[in-house]
C-alpha cells in the first residue's frame, strides 16, 4: 500500500483568496507562523475595523447642556 504524500495544509496550493485576489508577488504576505494573508483583503479588513472605531466614538460622545 502506498502512502499518500499530504500537503502540510490543504490550503498551500491555493493561488487565489476568497475574496478573488490573487496570492502572488506584492499581495501575498506570509506572517510569522507560516500563515499566507492576501494583502489587499488585510487592508480592506483594516480599513473596516478602523470605520467601525470611528462611527463608535463619535455616537458614543455625550454632549451636556
Amino acid at each position: 500500500m502506498a502512502i499518500k504524500e499530504r500537503n502540510r495544509n490543504q490550503n498551500s496550493g491555493k493561488i487565489i483568496c476568497k475574496r478573488g485576489h490573487l496570492l502572488t508577488g506584492n499581495n501575498l504576505r506570509v506572517g510569522v507562523n507560516g500563515f499566507r494573508h492576501c494583502h489587499q483583503c488585510v487592508m480592506l479588513t483594516q480599513q473596516i475595523r478602523r470605520n467601525k472605531c470611528k462611527q463608535l466614538s463619535i455616537s458614543s460622545i455625550t454632549i451636556y447642556t
